[in-house]
Protein backbone atom coordinates (compact mmCIF):
# COMPACT_ATOMS: atom_id res chain seq x y z
CA UNK A 1 0.00 0.00 0.00
CA UNK A 2 1.60 3.53 -1.22
CA UNK A 3 2.26 5.66 1.41
CA UNK A 4 1.60 9.30 1.72
CA UNK A 5 4.16 11.51 -0.09
CA UNK A 6 4.93 14.85 1.56
CA UNK A 7 6.70 17.30 0.10
CA UNK A 8 9.38 19.67 1.73
CA UNK A 9 7.51 22.78 1.83
CA UNK A 10 4.97 20.72 3.37
CA UNK A 11 7.27 19.00 6.06
CA UNK A 12 8.85 22.71 6.83
CA UNK A 13 5.20 24.07 7.64
CA UNK A 14 3.93 21.09 9.25
CA UNK A 15 7.14 21.78 11.88
CA UNK A 16 6.47 25.21 12.11
CA UNK A 17 2.50 25.12 12.66
CA UNK A 18 3.01 22.07 15.05
CA UNK A 19 5.93 24.52 17.28
CA UNK A 20 3.22 27.50 17.38
CA UNK A 21 0.37 24.66 18.59
CA UNK A 22 2.14 23.07 21.05
CA UNK A 23 1.28 24.20 24.51
CA UNK A 24 3.77 25.61 27.26
CA UNK A 25 2.59 25.34 30.19
CA UNK A 26 3.86 26.89 33.79
CA UNK A 27 2.19 26.38 37.29
CA UNK A 28 -0.10 28.55 38.57
CA UNK A 29 -2.43 28.71 41.71
CA UNK A 30 -5.82 26.32 41.93
CA UNK A 31 -8.04 24.21 43.93
CA UNK A 32 -6.94 21.08 44.42
CA UNK A 33 -9.52 18.70 43.27
CA UNK A 34 -10.98 16.34 45.60
CA UNK A 35 -10.61 12.72 46.03
CA UNK A 36 -13.07 10.57 43.79
CA UNK A 37 -14.62 7.83 46.03
CA UNK A 38 -14.44 4.56 44.09
CA UNK A 39 -17.15 1.88 44.25
CA UNK A 40 -16.99 -1.74 42.78
CA UNK A 41 -19.60 -2.81 40.13
CA UNK A 42 -19.03 -6.27 40.81
CA UNK A 43 6.45 -5.41 21.67
CA UNK A 44 6.04 -2.73 18.65
CA UNK A 45 4.84 -4.39 15.83
CA UNK A 46 6.77 -4.01 12.42
CA UNK A 47 5.26 -1.57 9.98
CA UNK A 48 1.95 -2.48 8.45
CA UNK A 49 2.60 -0.43 5.81
CA UNK A 50 5.28 -2.54 4.20
CA UNK A 51 4.72 -5.78 2.22
CA UNK A 52 6.39 -7.80 5.64
CA UNK A 53 4.34 -6.22 7.96
CA UNK A 54 5.05 -8.41 11.66
CA UNK A 55 2.21 -9.19 13.80
CA UNK A 56 1.58 -8.37 17.60
CA UNK A 57 -0.85 -7.45 20.45
CA UNK A 58 -1.90 -4.12 21.09
CA UNK A 59 -0.51 -2.57 24.15
CA UNK A 60 -3.64 -1.10 25.16
CA UNK A 61 -6.03 -2.15 27.97
CA UNK A 62 -8.62 -2.83 25.57
CA UNK A 63 -6.50 -5.75 23.36
CA UNK A 64 -4.60 -6.62 26.02
CA UNK A 65 -8.04 -7.56 28.54
CA UNK A 66 -7.04 -10.88 29.52
CA UNK A 67 -3.51 -10.77 29.52
CA UNK A 68 -2.38 -8.38 31.99
CA UNK A 69 -5.29 -8.38 34.63
CA UNK A 70 -8.48 -11.18 34.82
CA UNK A 71 -11.22 -8.96 36.19
CA UNK A 72 -11.55 -5.33 34.74
CA UNK A 73 -13.92 -3.01 33.12
CA UNK A 74 -11.96 -1.78 29.62
CA UNK A 75 -14.56 0.75 28.00
CA UNK A 76 -17.17 2.84 29.07
CA UNK A 77 -19.57 5.55 26.76
CA UNK A 78 -22.82 7.52 27.96
CA UNK A 79 -25.70 6.49 26.73
CA UNK A 80 -28.17 9.21 28.12
CA UNK A 81 -30.67 10.06 30.10
CA UNK A 82 -33.57 7.92 31.68
CA UNK A 83 -36.44 9.15 33.50
CA UNK A 84 -33.50 11.74 34.71
CA UNK A 85 -30.74 10.06 35.33
CA UNK A 86 -27.54 9.61 33.43
CA UNK A 87 -26.66 6.21 32.17
CA UNK A 88 -23.45 4.36 31.15
CA UNK A 89 -22.61 1.61 29.63
CA UNK A 90 -19.39 -0.11 30.41
CA UNK A 91 -18.17 -3.76 29.15
CA UNK A 92 -15.10 -5.81 30.44
CA UNK A 93 -13.01 -8.82 30.66
CA UNK A 94 -14.41 -12.05 30.85
CA UNK A 95 -17.72 -10.77 28.93
CA UNK A 96 -18.74 -8.23 31.52
CA UNK A 97 -21.47 -5.79 30.67
CA UNK A 98 -22.94 -3.67 33.33
CA UNK A 99 -25.20 -0.53 33.12
CA UNK A 100 -23.66 2.20 35.58
CA UNK A 101 -26.13 5.08 37.03
CA UNK A 102 -24.79 8.33 38.01
CA UNK A 103 -27.08 7.72 41.27
CA UNK A 104 -24.60 4.21 41.65
CA UNK A 105 -27.07 1.77 40.48
CA UNK A 106 -25.38 -0.85 38.73
CA UNK A 107 -27.35 -3.19 36.44
CA UNK A 108 -25.65 -6.18 34.71
CA UNK A 109 -26.69 -7.02 31.33
CA UNK A 110 -27.03 -10.65 30.32
CA UNK A 111 -25.27 -10.95 26.30
CA UNK A 112 -23.99 -13.97 24.54
CA UNK A 113 -20.11 -12.83 24.76
CA UNK A 114 -19.86 -16.28 26.74
CA UNK A 115 -16.89 -15.29 28.79
CA UNK A 116 -15.30 -13.49 25.93
CA UNK A 117 -13.25 -10.25 26.79
CA UNK A 118 -15.17 -7.28 25.23
CA UNK A 119 -13.01 -4.35 24.14
CA UNK A 120 -14.93 -1.46 23.47
CA UNK A 121 -18.86 -0.02 23.52
CA UNK A 122 -20.14 2.40 21.54
CA UNK A 123 -23.82 4.39 21.32
CA UNK A 124 -24.48 4.95 17.60
CA UNK A 125 -27.46 6.67 16.20
CA UNK A 126 -29.63 3.63 15.85
CA UNK A 127 -27.31 0.84 17.48
CA UNK A 128 -25.47 0.44 20.64
CA UNK A 129 -22.41 -1.94 20.13
CA UNK A 130 -19.75 -3.56 21.63
CA UNK A 131 -16.88 -5.10 20.45
CA UNK A 132 -14.75 -8.25 21.69
CA UNK A 133 -12.46 -11.11 21.39
CA UNK A 134 -13.03 -14.00 19.02
CA UNK A 135 -15.66 -13.21 16.62
CA UNK A 136 -17.84 -10.54 19.12
CA UNK A 137 -19.50 -7.68 17.92
CA UNK A 138 -22.83 -7.20 20.32
CA UNK A 139 -25.48 -5.19 19.13
CA UNK A 140 -28.34 -3.57 20.82
CA UNK A 141 -31.41 -1.72 19.40
CA UNK A 142 -33.31 -0.78 22.24
CA UNK A 143 -30.46 -1.02 24.91
CA UNK A 144 -31.46 -3.76 26.58
CA UNK A 145 -31.08 -6.36 25.09
CA UNK A 146 -28.03 -7.19 22.91
CA UNK A 147 -27.44 -9.87 20.31
CA UNK A 148 -24.18 -11.28 18.38
CA UNK A 149 -23.81 -9.69 15.03
CA UNK A 150 -23.00 -11.69 12.02
CA UNK A 151 -20.21 -12.28 9.43
CA UNK A 152 -17.58 -11.48 12.33
CA UNK A 153 -16.04 -14.83 11.97
CA UNK A 154 -13.38 -15.30 14.59
CA UNK A 155 -11.67 -12.31 14.28
CA UNK A 156 -10.45 -10.21 17.54
CA UNK A 157 -12.20 -7.04 17.30
CA UNK A 158 -10.55 -3.70 19.04
CA UNK A 159 -13.02 -1.39 18.72
CA UNK A 160 -15.73 -0.16 17.07
CA UNK A 161 -16.80 3.52 15.26
CA UNK A 162 -19.63 4.98 13.14
CA UNK A 163 -19.00 7.10 9.94
CA UNK A 164 -21.18 8.96 7.32
CA UNK A 165 -23.97 6.23 7.57
CA UNK A 166 -22.07 2.68 8.18
CA UNK A 167 -20.82 1.22 11.65
CA UNK A 168 -16.95 0.40 11.22
CA UNK A 169 -14.62 -2.46 13.50
CA UNK A 170 -11.05 -2.45 13.49
CA UNK A 171 -9.46 -6.22 14.05
CA UNK A 172 -6.26 -7.41 15.54
CA UNK A 173 -6.27 -9.38 12.25
CA UNK A 174 -5.68 -6.07 10.09
CA UNK A 175 -8.78 -5.61 8.71
CA UNK A 176 -11.67 -2.92 8.66
CA UNK A 177 -15.49 -4.63 8.91
CA UNK A 178 -18.14 -2.81 7.99
CA UNK A 179 -21.96 -2.89 8.74
CA UNK A 180 -24.98 -0.88 7.49
CA UNK A 181 -27.34 -1.86 10.58
CA UNK A 182 -24.41 -3.34 13.47
CA UNK A 183 -25.93 -6.50 12.67
CA UNK A 184 -24.18 -7.64 10.23
CA UNK A 185 -20.60 -7.56 9.01
CA UNK A 186 -18.11 -7.43 5.92
CA UNK A 187 -14.59 -7.18 5.51
CA UNK A 188 -14.43 -3.23 3.99
CA UNK A 189 -10.79 -3.49 3.93
CA UNK A 190 -7.56 -5.46 4.35
CA UNK A 191 -5.15 -3.02 5.87
CA UNK A 192 -2.10 -4.05 7.78
CA UNK A 193 -0.87 -8.14 8.40
CA UNK A 194 -0.03 -6.13 11.79
CA UNK A 195 -3.06 -5.83 14.51
CA UNK A 196 -4.74 -2.57 13.74
CA UNK A 197 -5.38 -1.68 17.61
CA UNK A 198 -7.84 1.21 17.87
CA UNK A 199 -10.18 2.98 15.19
CA UNK A 200 -11.99 6.09 15.23
CA UNK A 201 -13.74 8.95 13.35
CA UNK A 202 -14.17 12.72 13.59
CA UNK A 203 -16.89 14.35 11.59
CA UNK A 204 -14.90 14.63 8.48
CA UNK A 205 -12.27 11.51 8.58
CA UNK A 206 -11.72 8.17 9.80
CA UNK A 207 -8.46 6.81 10.91
CA UNK A 208 -7.48 3.52 12.51
CA UNK A 209 -4.07 2.81 14.03
CA UNK A 210 -1.07 0.53 15.10
CA UNK A 211 1.27 0.34 17.60
CA UNK A 212 4.14 0.45 14.86
CA UNK A 213 2.68 4.42 14.21
CA UNK A 214 0.76 3.04 11.08
CA UNK A 215 -2.15 5.63 10.24
CA UNK A 216 -4.75 4.81 7.86
CA UNK A 217 -7.20 7.41 7.05
CA UNK A 218 -10.19 7.71 4.70
CA UNK A 219 -12.79 10.71 4.04
CA UNK A 220 -15.42 8.06 2.79
CA UNK A 221 -14.76 4.62 4.58
CA UNK A 222 -13.80 3.17 0.85
CA UNK A 223 -10.66 4.49 -0.07
CA UNK A 224 -7.65 4.32 2.59
CA UNK A 225 -4.28 5.95 2.90
CA UNK A 226 -1.58 5.07 5.03
CA UNK A 227 1.19 6.92 6.54
CA UNK A 228 3.60 5.95 8.76
CA UNK A 229 4.24 8.60 11.41
CA UNK A 230 7.40 7.38 12.60
CA UNK A 231 8.80 7.29 8.82
CA UNK A 232 7.02 10.40 7.76
CA UNK A 233 8.64 12.49 10.77
CA UNK A 234 11.95 10.66 11.09
CA UNK A 235 14.77 13.10 11.84
CA UNK A 236 11.61 15.62 13.46
CA UNK A 237 10.36 13.83 16.26
CA UNK A 238 11.47 10.69 18.57
CA UNK A 239 10.25 7.36 17.44
CA UNK A 240 7.08 6.64 19.13
CA UNK A 241 4.69 3.93 19.64
CA UNK A 242 0.75 4.39 19.53
CA UNK A 243 -2.18 2.93 22.11
CA UNK A 244 -5.17 4.81 21.11
CA UNK A 245 -7.00 6.73 18.76
CA UNK A 246 -9.96 8.96 20.08
CA UNK A 247 -12.26 11.16 18.09
CA UNK A 248 -13.81 14.37 19.20
CA UNK A 249 -15.84 16.83 16.67
CA UNK A 250 -13.69 17.63 14.18
CA UNK A 251 -10.65 16.47 15.52
CA UNK A 252 -8.49 12.68 15.87
CA UNK A 253 -6.03 12.52 18.99
CA UNK A 254 -3.99 9.60 19.02
CA UNK A 255 -2.20 8.40 22.60
CA UNK A 256 0.94 6.54 22.96
CA UNK A 257 4.72 6.72 24.14
CA UNK A 258 8.43 7.21 22.82
CA UNK A 259 9.70 4.11 22.00
CA UNK A 260 12.93 4.79 23.82
CA UNK A 261 11.06 6.04 26.79
CA UNK A 262 8.11 4.22 27.84
CA UNK A 263 7.04 6.76 30.65
CA UNK A 264 7.12 9.39 28.70
CA UNK A 265 3.55 9.99 27.02
CA UNK A 266 2.48 11.71 23.96
CA UNK A 267 -1.02 13.03 23.37
CA UNK A 268 -1.06 14.27 19.36
CA UNK A 269 -4.13 15.68 17.34
CA UNK A 270 -5.56 16.56 13.94
CA UNK A 271 -8.02 18.63 12.68
CA UNK A 272 -7.16 17.76 9.25
CA UNK A 273 -7.18 14.51 8.00
CA UNK A 274 -3.63 13.97 9.06
CA UNK A 275 -1.79 16.71 7.24
CA UNK A 276 -1.32 18.57 10.53
CA UNK A 277 -0.36 16.83 13.71
CA UNK A 278 0.04 19.20 16.55
CA UNK A 279 1.05 18.06 20.51
CA UNK A 280 0.00 18.78 23.94
CA UNK A 281 2.98 19.15 25.69
CA UNK A 282 3.29 18.22 29.42
CA UNK A 283 5.33 20.85 31.02
CA UNK A 284 4.07 21.48 34.46
CA UNK A 285 1.87 19.35 36.75
CA UNK A 286 0.66 20.58 39.93
CA UNK A 287 3.02 23.38 39.57
CA UNK A 288 6.06 20.43 39.28
CA UNK A 289 8.01 19.63 36.12
CA UNK A 290 6.16 16.60 35.29
CA UNK A 291 9.26 14.33 34.44
CA UNK A 292 8.63 14.56 38.24
CA UNK A 293 5.62 12.36 37.63
CA UNK A 294 7.14 10.27 35.03
CA UNK A 295 6.41 7.17 34.46
CA UNK A 296 3.23 7.79 32.84
CA UNK A 297 0.83 6.42 31.16
CA UNK A 298 -2.39 8.26 29.06
CA UNK A 299 -5.13 5.25 28.86
CA UNK A 300 -7.96 7.57 27.36
CA UNK A 301 -9.47 10.91 27.72
CA UNK A 302 -12.32 13.18 26.84
CA UNK A 303 -12.95 16.88 26.12
CA UNK A 304 -15.02 18.62 28.56
CA UNK A 305 -15.74 21.96 28.22
CA UNK A 306 -12.81 23.07 26.81
CA UNK A 307 -10.53 21.61 29.04
CA UNK A 308 -8.90 17.97 28.31
CA UNK A 309 -9.15 15.54 30.76
CA UNK A 310 -7.48 11.92 30.89
CA UNK A 311 -7.21 9.03 32.87
CA UNK A 312 -3.63 7.93 33.46
CA UNK A 313 -1.44 5.28 35.44
CA UNK A 314 -2.33 4.80 38.87
CA UNK A 315 -5.26 6.57 39.22
CA UNK A 316 -4.50 9.48 38.14
CA UNK A 317 -6.76 11.94 36.25
CA UNK A 318 -4.87 14.50 34.80
CA UNK A 319 -6.77 17.68 33.94
CA UNK A 320 -5.32 20.14 31.13
CA UNK A 321 -7.42 23.23 31.49
CA UNK A 322 -7.66 26.32 28.95
CA UNK A 323 -5.21 28.48 30.32
CA UNK A 324 -2.74 26.31 29.23
CA UNK A 325 -0.85 26.70 33.46
CA UNK A 326 -2.81 24.84 35.77
CA UNK A 327 -2.24 21.07 34.42
CA UNK A 328 -3.06 19.14 37.33
CA UNK A 329 -3.33 15.46 38.73
CA UNK A 330 -5.46 14.05 41.22
CA UNK A 331 -5.38 10.05 42.39
CA UNK A 332 -8.78 8.80 43.16
CA UNK A 333 -7.68 5.68 44.08
CA UNK A 334 -4.84 3.22 44.66
CA UNK A 335 -5.70 1.27 41.35
CA UNK A 336 -5.82 1.65 37.90
CA UNK A 337 -8.68 3.10 35.17
CA UNK A 338 -8.61 2.39 32.05
CA UNK A 339 -11.10 4.30 30.60
CA UNK A 340 -13.56 7.32 30.92
CA UNK A 341 -16.58 8.87 29.97
CA UNK A 342 -18.03 12.03 30.71
CA UNK A 343 -22.09 12.93 29.77
CA UNK A 344 -24.39 15.75 30.86
CA UNK A 345 -21.70 16.86 33.37
CA UNK A 346 -20.60 13.72 34.79
CA UNK A 347 -17.54 11.45 34.49
CA UNK A 348 -17.39 8.05 35.10
CA UNK A 349 -14.10 6.36 35.59
CA UNK A 350 -13.47 2.25 35.14
CA UNK A 351 -10.76 -0.28 36.09
CA UNK A 352 -9.44 -3.04 37.34
CA UNK A 353 -11.66 -5.28 39.75
CA UNK A 354 -14.85 -3.85 38.13
CA UNK A 355 -14.50 -0.78 40.40
CA UNK A 356 -15.83 2.83 38.85
CA UNK A 357 -15.86 6.01 40.11
CA UNK A 358 -18.39 9.36 39.55
CA UNK A 359 -17.50 12.90 39.77
CA UNK A 360 -19.18 16.02 38.66
CA UNK A 361 -17.40 17.36 35.88
CA UNK A 362 -18.22 20.95 36.63
CA UNK A 363 -15.92 20.07 39.61
CA UNK A 364 -12.93 20.20 36.82
CA UNK A 365 -13.24 23.22 35.52
CA UNK A 366 -10.25 25.88 36.51
CA UNK A 367 -10.32 29.51 36.16
CA UNK A 368 -8.76 30.76 32.65
CA UNK A 369 -8.22 34.35 33.31
CA UNK A 370 -4.15 34.05 35.43
CA UNK A 371 -3.11 37.41 37.40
Amino acid sequence: MPKIKLSFLHIILTIVITITAVFLLSGCEGDKLADIPVLTGNEVQEDACAPEGGGGMAQGAAAEAGNDFIKAYTSAGYEGRTDGVGAFLVCGTNGRLDRIYEDNKVENIPNPASGRDLTQVFAGPDATLVSGMSGIILYSYDGKEFHAGGGVGGADVSGVTFFKGRYFASTLGGAVLESADGKEWKISAELADAAIISIAASREHIMAITTATDIFISEDGNTWNCENFNVTYDGYYEKYVFTKIIGIDYALYILGYCEDNPGNPIIMFSDSGGEVWMFRTLAMINELPAEDFYPLEVYSLVVFDEELVAICNNGKVLVMPSCFKCNEFTEPADMDFRDLAAGDGILLFVGDGYEYALLNAFDLQRIDNID
